[in-house]
């Protein structure tokens, strides 16, 4: 999983994906753009440990796994990353996710977390936008034309 990780944040397209995501060079920003400011943040204090009107508006659609780890990454930014079936895809369909992704992001002296905050910072993406974020926004723009086209092969790897 770290190899298929640093290979999308290593690729030239990152930043652009970024930039992309955010809206940052003129264009609509995606609607998850909105995600970690909706309502003043769903980590502030006082709502950090409840889920409020706006933990619903930034996501409700059924009530699966994809939607309840979206809650929990809104509310824990820093710790948990959004994870939903196109990220589950483009890292290959792991059997487990958490622990290597802790362990990816850890290595050789966190390399791969200052990758990420690297890639933030010349995207020009806010500092509220943690790491985890940059990573699953930069992993789900790689991948979801061609996963929702149904072009996708699913085996951790871009379709070209």
């Amino acid at each position: 999983m770290r190899d298929i990780v640093r290979g999308h944040l290593g690729s030239e397209d990152a930043v652009g994906h970024l930039r992309e995501y955010f809206g940052l060079d003129g264009g609509a920003a995606y609607t998850g753009a909105r995600f970690e400011g909706l309502g003043g943040g769903g980590d502030r204090v006082g709502v950090a440990d409840v889920v409020t009107a706006e933990d619903l508006v930034a996501r409700v659609t059924g009530i699966g796994w994809v939607t309840t780890g979206k809650l929990l990454a809104r509310k824990r930014p820093r710790l948990l990353p959004v994870y939903d079936n196109v990220v589950k895809c483009v890292l290959g369909r792991p059997r487990h996710f958490w622990l290597p992704l802790h362990t990816a992001l850890r290595a050789e002296d966190r390399a791969l977390h200052h990758t990420l905050l690297d890639l933030r910072k010349r995207a020009g993406v806010p500092e509220t936008v943690s790491a985890l974020r940059v990573c699953d926004v930069v992993l789900w723009m790689a991948h979801a034309k061609d996963h929702k086209a149904g072009r996708c092969a699913g085996h951790g790897t871009l379709s070209v």
